[in-house]
């Protein structure tokens, strides 16, 4: 579905970002064995996709929504936990 729209929907990679998270988070239950290679397939679909609407995003919510989807698909789990926080919010973990 993202591969065919004309403009990245940062909803969407919000939504993708948010399932990753959870799929991570301690004591969440593991996909099941029968779905593993589709979850695995759509990661490996959405990476070029994600790189593609990244070097074109201008606006804050695009950009950090890719860019937490392309850190989850290069296991760089908190650098896309980081991505998804506001400009505030990080200035705030920096003691700014």
């Amino acid at each position: 579905m993202m591969q065919k729209q004309a403009e990245p929907d940062w909803n969407a990679y919000a939504l993708v970002a948010s399932i990753e998270d959870g799929r991570l988070a301690k004591g969440s239950t593991p996909i099941p064995s029968e779905l593993a290679q589709q979850y695995e397939n759509a990661w490996t679909a959405i990476l070029p996709i994600a790189l593609r609407d990244l070097a074109g995003a201008q606006d804050d919510l695009t950009v950090r929504g890719a860019l937490a989807v392309v850190s989850y698909a290069k296991g760089q789990h908190t650098l896309a936990a980081i991505a998804l926080c506001t400009e505030d919010e990080r200035v705030e973990m920096l003691g700014g």
